[in-house]
């Protein structure tokens, strides 16, 4: 159902939700501070 609404146009690519337990929220976009701790952790685990 989630990828029908995709397909129907509910979402763009502005559109920050994330489907959690078969229940939609609507989430805050990502900032820089966010995306570089996540960036710099996704590096740690693949060289251990």
């Amino acid at each position: 159902m989630y990828h029908c609404l995709g397909e129907l146009g509910l979402f763009n690519d502005a559109t920050h939700v994330e489907l959690i337990e078969g229940e939609l929220f609507s989430m805050s976009p990502t900032g820089a501070f966010h995306a570089g701790y996540v960036k710099r952790l996704n590096y740690l685990l693949m060289i251990n």
